[in-house]
């Protein structure tokens, strides 16, 4: 296309116009088709999000007969309710599996792949809110809560009405997700070049970790993150190997356990580098 002899601007046009229109149909359409087929399933109520409800009286029965009442599905598949203060509506285990106490909520979330809570405390119950959405917070759930407990809510609301229902979907996130997208796009590609252009530092820290002590020259280490989820970091070795095997201890700068590069390396100026290599490494594998 690029040899092609052009005649004139309309030409350009043309191509143009024909790009233009190959785009939109191989992308938009088997798009809209999909996103069709699926609101159809959900309708159907072939597809939904497992969902519970946090309160155990009126204002959870209410939720759950509007959106058990109508005919097409809004995408809420009801596993159960858990309560507060374990005083149940005998009326409200008729429609929905009693799952316990909200002591055990984390447990029973993992357990039934819960996606979706919706909180439906009554007003004595509203001094418990903040405690059950930081404990909620941990689970990697969607929240959302009736409105009469705007006031008393902290974070960032977004309000939806589903089949009739005015609900608030409770976020403690402070970015949107394209800015985390690109939040860690910049990240990945500033710790890319950061541990290329000081590839040969390391390479000259794995040789002096590997002549100053037998093992291996990195060692690895679990740390918590986002949702309490567990992840692998790898850091230089700065101590003999196996240093922990009688379980970790509190080091200083006469441990015998420090090798004498390891000495070098917990300088101030190189455990820093270090340190940010470490924070490098672990970012290129997410």
């Amino acid at each position: 296309m690029l040899d092609d002899i052009i005649s004139s601007y309309k030409d350009y046009y043309y191509s143009f116009a024909n790009l233009l229109l190959l785009h939109f149909t191989l992308t938009y359409v088997p798009r809209n088709i999909l996103t069709t087929r699926t609101i159809r399933q959900i309708r159907n109520g072939k597809i939904g999000f497992n969902t519970i409800l946090v309160g155990s009286n009126g204002k959870a029965l209410k939720i759950l007969r509007s959106f058990t009442g109508h005919k097409r599905s809004a995408g809420y598949k009801f596993i159960g309710f858990v309560s507060i203060y374990e005083k149940v509506s005998l009326e409200l285990e008729r429609f929905c599996t009693n799952m316990g106490s909200f002591k055990n909520i984390e447990k029973t979330i993992a357990e039934n792949n819960i996606e979706e809570v919706i909180i439906a405390i009554e007003s004595n119950e509203h001094k418990e809110l903040e405690k059950i959405i930081t404990q909620l917070q941990r689970c990697n759930v969607n929240i959302k809560t009736i409105p009469d407990l705007f006031e008393i809510l902290i974070g960032r609301t977004e309000l939806s009405l589903i089949e009739g229902i005015p609900l608030l979907h409770i976020t403690t996130e402070l970015m949107p997700v394209w800015e985390k997208n690109f939040k860690l796009l910049f990240d990945k590609t500033v710790a890319i070049l950061f541990l290329t252009v000081f590839s040969p530092l390391y390479l000259f820290t794995a040789i002096g970790v590997k002549l100053s002590s037998k093992g291996p020259v990195f060692y690895k280490q679990k740390r918590v993150g986002l949702h309490g989820k567990e992840f692998s970091i790898y850091k230089f070795r700065s101590m003999i190997n196996d240093a922990e095997k009688n379980g970790p201890e509190l080091s200083s700068s006469t441990d015998p356990r420090i090798t004498r590069f390891g000495n070098f390396m917990r300088k101030p100026g190189w455990m820093k580098f270090l340190n940010f290599t470490m924070f490098s490494e672990a970012i290129c594998r997410l």
